[in-house]
Parts: C-alpha cells; sequence; structure tokens
C-alpha cells in the first residue's frame, strides 16, 4: 500500500468509540477504524469490512494447561470477572453476551478498565475471567500463558470495518479509500453500509 499512497500523509487519532464516531460525524477526521456501529448503518456512510474477530473469554492457565477459571465446567458457580465499563462498546458486547449465558454463573467483578490490554494484564496474573479480542491475545495463547475458558457460546464473533462520510474530500482520502476496496475485494462504487 505505501507504494500506491506514496503522497498521502496519515495521522491516528485514538478515542473510545463514541467519541470516534462523532469525529467522523463532525467531519474531525475522515475515516474511523472500528468494530461495526450501528450508528453508522445510515446511507451519509460507506463502510468497508475488513476483518472478523472472536471476543473470547480467557484466564490464566493452571499448573496443568487448563483454564483457571472454567465457564464450562458444571461445579463453577462463581468466577471472578475482569470487566469492560458498561458505557463502552466492548462493555455493551460482554453484557449483551452474559445477558444469554449457556448456564448460570456468578461473575463476581474484581477489575474494571476500558483497555482490553488491562483486562489482559489482569488475566495473566490470575485474577479472573476477560473478554478480550482475539488478535490482542494471540502470543499469549500460542505460548500457553492464557488459555480459552469456555466454549463458542460465551464467544462473541465483531467485525472489524472502516467507515467514512460520503462527503468531498481530498484526493489523498479518496484514494486510500479506492486502495483499500481493491485489498478487501470491494467494487470501487461499493456503497456497502454494514
Amino acid at each position: 500500500m505505501q507504494d500506491a499512497l506514496a503522497d498521502v500523509q496519515t495521522r491516528q487519532l485514538v478515542a473510545n468509540v463514541d467519541a470516534s464516531v462523532q469525529a467522523l460525524k463532525n467531519g474531525i477526521c475522515d475515516f474511523l477504524l472500528a468494530f461495526e456501529d450501528q450508528s453508522l448503518r445510515a446511507e451519509t456512510f460507506q463502510a468497508l469490512p475488513l476483518e472478523e474477530v472472536q471476543l473470547l473469554p480467557v484466564c490464566r492457565a493452571d499448573d496443568s494447561g487448563g483454564p483457571l477459571f472454567d465457564l464450562d465446567d458444571g461445579n463453577t458457580t462463581e468466577v471472578p470477572y475482569l470487566a469492560y465499563p458498561q458505557e463502552i462498546f466492548l462493555g455493551r458486547c460482554v453484557t449483551e453476551l452474559l445477558a444469554h449465558q449457556p448456564r448460570h454463573i456468578a461473575l463476581q467483578q474484581v477489575f474494571e478498565s476500558p483497555l482490553a490490554d488491562s483486562l489482559k494484564v489482569m488475566a495473566l496474573q490470575g485474577m479472573g475471567v476477560a473478554w478480550v479480542p482475539d488478535f490482542s491475545i494471540q502470543q499469549e495463547l500460542k505460548q500457553g500463558f492464557l488459555v480459552p475458558c469456555g466454549g463458542s457460546m460465551w464467544q462473541k464473533t465483531l467485525k472489524v470495518y472502516l467507515y467514512r462520510c460520503k462527503r468531498p474530500v481530498s484526493d489523498g482520502v479518496e484514494g486510500l479509500w479506492r486502495v483499500l476496496q481493491h485489498r478487501y475485494a470491494l467494487p470501487e462504487n461499493s456503497n456497502e453500509t454494514q
């Protein structure tokens, strides 16, 4: 992509999802890279689907390589829980998932952070179960420090999109959009608004 975009300068702004959506709507930024957001389904936005990721419940591995806390173990009734705040996107996702638990488990919240990496660190220390996107824990899973602690019913698929507003933009912004459409195999005039 660098060759195709040699003259394009980019800058990354990091904010919570709600603030980022407002920045896109208000023209403060040209693109928003985020998990699928229902508020961006309007006809004034375009969405480029990039990938799907899994939101996994994980915890530290015990001495035998199994989960320290097992959500699928019928004898488990209470589990320490590492949570996101309710007002952020991942917090809402986990809350929705837990509203339909495969079986009842009392989750005792012991820590809260808006950052998946903070929850990952606490899970690595054996503090409880955290739901984190699989891309953020690939090495920890591969090395066996973290393990999934619940089957597919405890997991949630999340879609990652690049969003933009349908408004006149610079040639560089249009060029980046075309390169990404080509890379992710969407027609150049796609109006996808997932």
